[in-house]
């Protein structure tokens, strides 16, 4: 009986699928442009199942009771392992989201808090010096020098 999946498995599976649907979108750019586009997604491709395979591997055994050698930087995959990759992945996806509707350089703001106070950094100033910095560099680079509009919400 199959009592859980290995998470290689899982995440093999996340990579695979999304490495599909952007090779898929390549057919949209110009022949020329999609040749190193469509290598680095079957490559992709090709690494994701490896993965699931190795994942399933792992899975027979555990299942089997036998047991499954994790390398020195690999462990058991727990809730509190991946509690803050998927907090600061969160945070990125709401800054995707809201900047057409915020505006860039707000957004940019409240990302960077977000990720200062996941990593639990509560240094205030590190929060204020942080913000500005990144903000006036993006500003003076981009917006100054190179002229790029940046996407611009209710409020800047």
């Amino acid at each position: 009986m199959l009592k859980a999946l290995h998470h290689d498995v899982y995440t093999g599976a996340v990579i695979l699928i999304a490495s599909v649907i952007f090779s898929l979108n390549t057919s949209q750019l110009p022949e020329d442009a999609r040749v190193y586009p469509l290598f680095v997604t079957g490559l992709l491709i090709f690494l994701s199942i490896l993965l699931i395979i190795d994942g399933a591997k792992k899975t027979i055994k555990e299942n089997n009771n036998q047991h499954v050698h994790y390398s020195d930087d690999e462990e058991k995959l727990r809730l509190k392992t991946i509690k803050m990759p998927v907090a600061i992945l969160i945070a990125i996806v709401l800054y995707v989201l809201m900047m057409p509707i915020i505006g860039f350089f707000v957004m940019t703001s409240l990302l960077l808090m977000s990720v200062l106070f996941i990593l639990k950094n509560r240094s205030v100033l590190t929060y204020i010096g942080v913000v500005l910095i990144t903000d006036i560099f993006i500003y003076i680079l981009f917006v100054q020098m190179l002229q790029v509009r940046l996407p611009q919400g209710i409020l800047f």
